[in-house]
């Protein structure tokens, strides 16, 4: 039987794929997560030779394009660009997910590693960290995300937590609206994907003051770590990987897989990934669902610090 049901898998994997693959972005068009996936997908379409199809499905901090992944046929022809909140966060700062992040997926590859930049709107006259952590110590200032929960929004807690300042934290639904409000003033500082702000950098209309990461951003390098700037052990880095509902069999996540990473080292695919500042990851899918699993771990301990539950 063991050896029916390998041949069987075998002859599986090497008929996949036979037809168009949908790839479910949790978040809206623009989104970081968006963006990586309509970067990969070209050549992911040239490698596997048919088209993979980047889908929108956003809502509710990533959790409906989660769970519509998760109840999905696991037949390899769904998969999901799942991030901190999909796969670790959600499930210990929201009750009742309709998916549970261990049991309902396996993971297929990492995409990149992204950490966030302190942004805040030119009215600022803070020129670092050190000025900025001065300045929310005379007045509280408010701090923007693109919703609750996910590495933009925690890089925000953290920092008040180990700065020993008050904000106020201000989510949005997305960045059309929040990168406005952060350019006029309405809201003070932002713990930006880099790129979600990278334009607004570069064209003058925001100052970058630190980076998230232990360290410096390839896209940014001469702005100085949170860490650098008196706040040592500050480190937190937003992840994208490629998940599929459990039940997909171990040869078509492994074929995924090495598309996968055979697209990430494509030039043009890893030149646009420098220039957003991504770290590319190139592990299997057994390192990926350990790794996931320790953010899971990770974040809990953190957020029951932070007293966000």
């Amino acid at each position: 039987m063991v050896s029916m049901c390998a041949m069987t898998q075998h002859a599986f994997a090497s008929d996949f794929p036979d037809k168009p693959i949908r790839w479910i972005v949790p978040w809206g068009p623009g989104s970081t997560t968006d963006t990586l996936a309509r970067l990969v997908s070209g050549e992911l379409s040239k490698i596997l030779k048919v088209p993979v199809v980047v889908e929108n499905k956003a809502g509710a901090d990533g959790n409906i394009g989660a769970a519509y992944v998760a109840s999905s046929r696991p037949d390899g022809y769904v998969l999901m660009l799942g991030t901190t909140s999909t796969n670790a966060v959600n499930v210990v700062m929201q009750q009742n997910l309709s998916y549970d992040p261990q049991k309902d997926f396996r993971a297929v590859a990492k995409l990149a590693s992204i950490p966030n930049l302190l942004v805040v709107g030119n009215d600022i006259p803070a020129r670092n960290v050190t000025e900025l952590i001065a300045l929310a110590k005379q007045k509280p200032y408010t701090f923007a995300s693109t919703g609750a929960g996910g590495t933009v929004h925690l890089s925000g807690e953290l920092f008040k937590k180990m700065a020993h300042v008050d904000m106020l934290h201000v989510p949005y639904k997305g960045g059309t609206t929040l990168l406005p409000d952060l350019i006029t003033g309405r809201v003070e500082m932002m713990f930006c994907n880099v790129p979600l702000c990278i334009s607004q950098i570069k064209a003058g209309k925001l100052k970058a003051l630190g980076v998230t990461s232990a360290v410096r951003s390839p896209a940014f390098p001469d702005v100085p770590t949170i860490a650098e700037q008196g706040i040592p052990g500050f480190d937190v880095v937003g992840w994208y990987g490629v998940f599929v509902p459990a039940g997909v069999p171990d040869a078509v996540v492994n074929k995924l897989n090495a598309a996968f990473n055979q697209a990430l080292q494509a030039p043009d695919v890893a030149a646009a990934l420098n220039d957003l500042g991504a770290n590319v990851n190139l592990v299997t899918p057994q390192a990926m669902d350990a790794f996931t699993a320790e953010e899971r771990r990770r974040w809990t301990k953190l957020i029951d610090e932070m007293g966000l539950r």
